[in-house]
């Protein structure tokens, strides 16, 4: 039998349900050009270095559509205890074919982070949604950062990360510089040290690290 692309009458409800929660996230993750340091900082609940080694998806008890994605975590700068942390954010990894012969469309959007098996990763996760407990990073692709060889890089070229930002002179060191200088070849150890000083030390509370004026 022919497949029909369709999506299944079922999920509808929690769909609409999710998009309207999902309008103030959305609308904060993309309406900002520059997603800069300070907003991955300010604006994450969970900050975490970590491989990739488990990925699923599926639809939850609303017949909301998820990706799965565990990581085995090597360093956890915020809120992130254990070995491993998982979490769910919105749509599916590709479409599915359903049981009644239709296909589900509901991927993940794009500008949304994908995430790959074994990939060492730096996520900034916004809070969960009490509603449905997903979540995703800051900024969508700009909160989620990729290990190539020893830099880390986000999927638009960490072009934001150091724009408009303001740090007191005195917090910083030569790595510091560097990568304020060339946030395109950003050193995975040193970005990491920054961020864990700028969480440890509340340089966004206390206005050592902020928006250029």
């Amino acid at each position: 039998m022919k497949s029909r692309i369709r999506t299944s009458p079922r999920i509808i409800p929690g769909l609409l349900v999710l998009v309207l929660l999902a309008i103030p996230l959305t609308a904060q993750a993309t309406s900002m050009k520059a997603q800069n340091v300070v907003d991955l900082v300010d604006l994450s609940e969970r900050i975490i270095v970590g491989d990739v080694i488990n990925l699923t998806d599926g639809f939850d008890a609303q017949g909301v559509p998820y990706t799965e994605v565990t990581l085995r975590v090597t360093d956890s700068i915020r809120g992130a205890n254990g070995s491993s942390y998982t979490f769910r954010q919105f749509g599916l990894m590709e479409p599915r074919q359903m049981p009644d012969g239709t296909t589900a469309l509901s991927v993940s959007p794009d500008g949304w982070p994908r995430f790959v098996q074994n990939e060492e990763v730096m996520v900034f996760l916004y809070q969960a949604s009490p509603q449905n407990g997903l979540r995703t990073t800051v900024g969508l692709l700009q909160g989620k950062f990729s290990k190539v060889g020893d830099e880390f890089v986000n999927d638009v070229g960490n072009h934001n990360v150091f724009f408009n930002v303001n740090i007191d002179a005195g917090q910083l060191n030569p790595d510091d510089r560097k990568l304020m200088n060339n946030p395109e070849t950003m050193k995975a150890d040193a970005f990491v040290s920054m961020v864990r000083r700028a969480v440890d030390q509340r340089w966004v509370e206390t206005g050592v690290m902020a928006h250029a004026e």
